[in-house]
Order: C-alpha cells, then structure tokens, then sequence
C-alpha cells in the first residue's frame, strides 16, 4: 500500500501535534480556523511524539531517482570500465595524477561521477569530482564568481567571512584537459561525510536527513514550498511528461519525521489550496530487502501548472530546500570558469523581447599553453565524411573542453554544406558567397587574430585546351555543373544525383572517365595523389574528354587574404561587421522565411579588444527567440563588433566541460561538426 500526502495548503501558522488521539472533525475545525486567519501562507511542523510508527510511509518500494539504469542498483551489481587517462596542461598549478575513475557510489548507489585522487606539490591528497557532474548528483549549484582557482557554490554551509561573519563555501578547483574538477574536502569536513576508494570506484557515504517542517506560500507569479531539515540533504530532480501534465520529482537521501504519517498531518495537507494545484504528494518507500540496505530516500512530487518552473535552492539556520515554482528558472549568472574561459548567462531584451543567452567569452592570451582553436570533425571523418553526432560526444571525441555547433549540413545524407578548413586543408569548400569565420594559429598554441567576412572560393580545371570553371569543392550542396572531391572528403565517393560523370585525376592526369548510375548505390575511390571530378546535368564535355590527357588545376579566392588562414568554419549569414549590422541572408542564398523565422540560434563573434564570444539562446520557458536581426542585435549587446550566425534550431548546443550549457541535451539533435577549444600541447 502507498500513503500519497496530497498538500492542499493551510498558511502561515506553525501547528503541533499534541496528541495522537484528536478526532477528525475536531482537527477539521481547526485547520478551518487557521486558514481563514492567515490566507497568505502556510507551515507544518510536527511536535515529537514517542513511540509513533513510521511504517505507514515506509511501506512502498520505489526506484531510486538518481541511478543510470545501465549502472545497476547497487555499488555490488556494478563493474567498472575502461578509463581515458586524463592530462593537466601546463600553467595549472602543479598536481601530481594518484587515481582517476568514473564512477562513484553516493550511499551506495552507483552513479557516473568523473572524479580524480590528487597529490599537491605540499604533498597534500585531494579528491575531487567533476564540477557539473557534483552540480547534478551531489546537490551543488554554481555561485557568480570573479576568479578560476575558487568556486562558490550553493551548499548548506558557509565559509567564515572577517566582514558580516559568513560566505557562500568555496571549493578549489583543478582543470584538466576536458574538465574541471572541485575538491571535496571543504564539503567532507563540515557535512560529516565518510570517503573511501575501493577497486577503483569512490564512496560517498553521506548521513541521510529528515525533513521536520513544510512549508507553502504563494508568490507573485507561482507558488514557494519550503522543507526544513534536520541537516544538509542531498537530492536529485527528475521531470515526465504524460497526457495528465508534467511530473517534477524531488528525491531526498534521507526519511520523512515519523508524526508526518499522523492523522492531524494529512488533514492539514488536504486543507490547502497550493498544494492541491500542484497535486503534492510526499513518500519515503520501504529499504530493498538485502543484506546491506541502501539508506532512506524520500520522494516528493508536484504535477506542474503550465508555464510554471521548479527552482531548488538551499538555505541554512535552520537548513532548508526551497522549491520556487515561476514562470522563469533562468537566471543570471557569471562564472570566471578557468583562465580566459567565462561562462555568463542573462537575459537580453531586444525589440520588446526578453530572450535567454547563454555564452562564453574566450581570451586566448590567457589560456593555459596548449590550449587551441579548431573546427571539430569525428575522428574518423578521413574514413566517412558522412556522420552526425550529438555536440557532447563529439566534444568528448576531439579531446574539447569548450564547443559549439557550427556550419551547416543534410540532415537526409549527412554531408556538410559550407566551409570547414582545418590546417589549411579543405575537408569542404564554401558555398553561396556565405559569412566565415577563420584565424591563424601562432606557435604558442595560440592564434594571430580572427578574421570574419564573407567568402568566396573558386576553382577551374584546363584540360584539352578547354578552361571548366568548377561548381563547389568537396560539398554536399549540388548544382549543375562540375564538382572537385579530394582525399580529405574521405576515402571514396557516393554520386549524390543520378548518372553523375566521374572523372579521376592522378598526379595532374585524367585516368579514368566513368558514368554513375543511381544516386547512393555505387561508391568510387578519391585517390590519395589526386581527385575526383563529378559532372553533374551538364556533362556532355566531361564525357568527351581523353583519358590521358593532362589536368591543370586554378583557384582563386575573395578575399584573397582569407585563401592564406589555414583554419575556417563557414555558416551564415554574416551579423556583424567592423561595428555594424551587415545582415544580407538573401545574398548569401537564405530564404526569406528563413531569415525572418524565430529560432534557437548558435552565434560566434569577437569583441573590440580581442575575446571571442561563443553565443547560444537558451531553450528555457518565458524566453523568447529571436530573428536573424534580433541575434545580430544581442551580439551587439554582448559587445561583439565582428559576428557570424552559426547552425541553429534543434541544433543549436553550447558546451563547457562536459555539460551542454543552453538546453537538455536530450532536445539536441546530432550535428555534422562544430567549433571548439581543445588541448594539442605542442
């Protein structure tokens, strides 16, 4: 049997239980009284009464929340995997790497925790998780900060301050090539916590609190719960949709104090207003029946009105989770994230829109040596051209600590469309005349400037006296009219149309001359010392040509000064130029609907004195998006004087150490490429 605490609020009054034996009608009568003396709020908080059993909520077995159903249920049914040693680039300070692992046992329930055993150059052991995974497993939330070594962060307790007398806790931090890491002494120390490392999984043993008051209020524009506890309280959030509405569920490592299962409780629960329009309900299930039980959860659970959002925060004297239900969870925040690395997020009002952006602004002079700019493509892009992956994996495929989404692709096929140029090499040539962003790498690790602009890349073949001016240079946009693929589009090619002509050129000779059929069916090699020629529609002369004959090949570039950046990412339209909107989406080939459509959108620009902003809108409930002119308007505002639109919509992501920063990731489709700091020490 299931007891479900349906809450229907009682306000402001605090209400003990003095007995065990008041009668319904009785207890009715008061919380009438009560409610019809203070309408603005309410509080439960239960006297203690001896000898009062907790079985009536303790006695359903529920799944716990925060367990990755691929992990097992127990820290015992649980084998570790493989580990991806980690690097420290030079300029942090000096560590020493004792253990390493990504898995952790929190009251022995095994979650994917990155964490690391440190020893410092004092000799001093440090263990330290992962920042956003402590964020989301262990409670934490990010404080605005002004300096890379501390993190403040949203805990119960407090650091000693010779001012007022308290500070938000400050852990250190450690950054690594793809992560940074938070220490946890700080926490262990004041939350009683118990560490221990075994077979290459870290424990967490964290003593379980009680929840032992409750609390409702209505607000401005929604509604406030307020649980007091007995001591700092882990907890974890999960959200479902179903055709009754949206189910947000709190779980809380800890139980609920026994005189919540009275009578007097329930009927105070059903007396108020608020918590019958959430539909609360509270619950901590029965242990699993084993030889080492796994400590209490309790679940409390609310269905969400529309276009209200649940916020968690922590409060301490006594300790609190306070649970804000509003119409906007975003916030603003600024967090000095690593050296030239800034997270910020705000709310941007353009054209009487309030719209949520979430960036980063990058300053490479200030990265730590090996740190470099590069386009991001699979590893294995030399193999297969054609591949999509989410922003995330691809992050954690090419080693980036930061990353965005980038240019365009099909989505049908799979194949870029617009420029990618890494190392001076074309893994796919511009299209449309379209914006680009491209810089110079300096041998530091760092770059000599970044250059925006429009760009145009033309190519020519001769070959028997006749000059064939070329389409496109190893894209997936086609047009009549003859394309070039090279090595670096991949191993072979797949005609796009049908009965393509392809044409191969080895060492500056035509070799061979052979005519495709059906689109996708057939796949020809694009040989190592040479390239494929594809003549599309328009083949006649491409069929007329002698094998044999030699091949010169021509290319010009405008501007002429972008051909010689050996690193380029193309996408579009150009925002911002020098200072002043330049938008033209229909002169680099976009659609009127597209240019004026509303969308999430993804964003690269760079301000007067050098710092590259990597933009993103963020998909959070009350923000509004922007058109193309509306974007280029907030790269304004972000003090941009030079900005490209990047892909956008169901692709657009923004990424900073193994968290996607601007919406779920679940949301997210997969994408061809994107733009992102890695490691490459020299």
């Amino acid at each position: 049997m299931k007891i479900s605490l349906a809450l229907k609020t009682v306000v402001k009054v605090m209400f003990p239980v003095r007995s065990l034996l008041i009668s319904s009608s009785c207890l009715a009568l008061v919380v009438g009284m009560v409610q019809a003396n203070w309408p603005d709020r309410s509080l439960w908080r239960p006297s203690w009464s001896q000898g009062v059993s907790g079985a009536l909520i303790r006695n359903t077995i529920a799944a716990p929340l925060s367990l990755n159903p691929s992990l097992g249920s127990s820290c015992a049914e649980t084998a570790t995997g493989g580990i991806i040693p980690i690097g420290f680039p030079p300029g942090e300070k000096a560590v020493t790497l004792k253990a390493q692992g990504t898995l952790a046992c929190v009251n022995d329930r095994p979650v994917s925790l990155p964490w690391i055993q440190i020893q410092t150059t004092e000799g001093k052991s440090e263990l330290a998780i992962a920042d956003f995974a402590l964020g989301e497993h262990l409670s934490l939330g990010f404080l605005d900060s002004d300096t890379p070594e501390l993190q403040p962060v949203d805990w119960f307790a407090v650091a000693a301050s010779p001012r007022d007398g308290t500070l938000p806790l400050a852990l250190a931090t450690t950054l690594s090539s793809q992560q940074r890491y938070l220490h946890l002494s700080p926490l262990v120390e004041q939350g009683g916590w118990q560490v221990r490392l075994e077979a290459g999984v870290l424990h967490l043993d964290i003593p379980p609190a009680q929840v032992q008051a409750l609390r409702f209020a209505q607000q401005n524009q929604g509604f406030r719960a307020v649980l007091e506890l007995d001591r700092p309280a882990l907890f974890t959030t999960t959200q479902d949709s179903s055709a009754q509405g949206d189910r947000w569920t709190l779980m809380v490592e800890g139980t609920l104090a026994e005189p919540f299962v009275q009578p007097q409780f329930l009927a105070f629960l059903q007396q108020d207003p608020i918590a019958q329009r959430l539909q609360w309900q509270m619950q901590t299930p029965l242990p699993r029946l084993t030889a080492s039980p796994t400590p209490p959860q309790t679940y409390v659970s609310a269905t969400l009105p529309p276009g209200l959002v649940p916020t968690v925060s922590r409060l301490n004297n006594p300790h609190r989770l306070v649970i804000d239900f509003q119409p906007r969870a975003f916030r603003a925040q600024r967090i000095a994230w690593a050296k030239g690395m800034t997270w910020q997020q705000d709310w941007v009002q353009v054209r009487n829109k309030a719209v949520a952006v979430v960036w980063l602004t990058l300053e490479p002079s200030q990265w730590n040596p090996g740190f470099q700019l590069r386009p991001l493509l699979p590893r294995t892009h030399r193999q297969s051209i054609a591949q999509l992956q989410s922003l995330p994996r691809l992050g954690t495929d090419t080693g980036a600590i930061v990353a965005i989404n980038a240019g365009y692709f099909n989505r049908n096929n799979q194949l870029p469309l617009g420029a990618l140029r890494t190392a001076g090499d074309w893994i796919s040539g511009p299209i449309l005349n379209r914006g680009v962003v491209a810089w110079q790498p300096s041998g530091e690790g760092q770059f000599l400037g970044v250059q925006f602009d429009r760009f145009r890349w033309e190519e020519t073949v001769t070959i028997e006296g006749k000059t064939i001016p070329l389409t496109h240079l190893n894209s997936g946009y086609v047009k009549a009219g003859i394309a070039r693929y090279t090595p670096f589009w991949g191993q072979s090619y797949s005609p796009l149309i049908d009965g393509e002509t392809l044409l191969t050129v080895i060492n500056d000779r035509l070799t061979q001359v052979h005519r495709s059929g059906k689109a996708q069916t057939e796949t020809i090699a694009i040989p190592e010392q040479g390239y494929l020629l594809a003549a599309r529609a328009s083949d006649s002369i491409a069929r007329q040509l002698t094998v044999g004959s030699p091949v010169q090949l021509g290319q010009t570039a405008a501007p002429s000064a972008l051909a010689n950046y050996p690193e380029m990412v193309g996408a579009g339209p150009l925002l911002v130029k020098n200072g002043r909107v330049v938008l033209d989406a229909a002169g680099e080939g976009f659609s009127t609907a597209f240019s004026q459509q509303a969308a999430l959108r993804s964003a690269i620009g760079q301000s007067e004195s050098g710092q590259l902003l990597v933009v993103a809108i963020g998909s959070t409930p009350g923000g509004a998006l922007p058109t193309l002119a509306e974007m280029a308007e907030i790269m304004l505002k972000l003090g941009a004087i030079d900005a490209l639109n990047l892909d956008g919509g169901s692709s657009s992501s923004l990424y900073l150490g193994g968290k996607v920063l601007n919406r779920s990731p679940s949301t997210a489709a997969r994408i061809h490429n994107g733009l992102g700091v890695v490691y490459q020490p020299d």
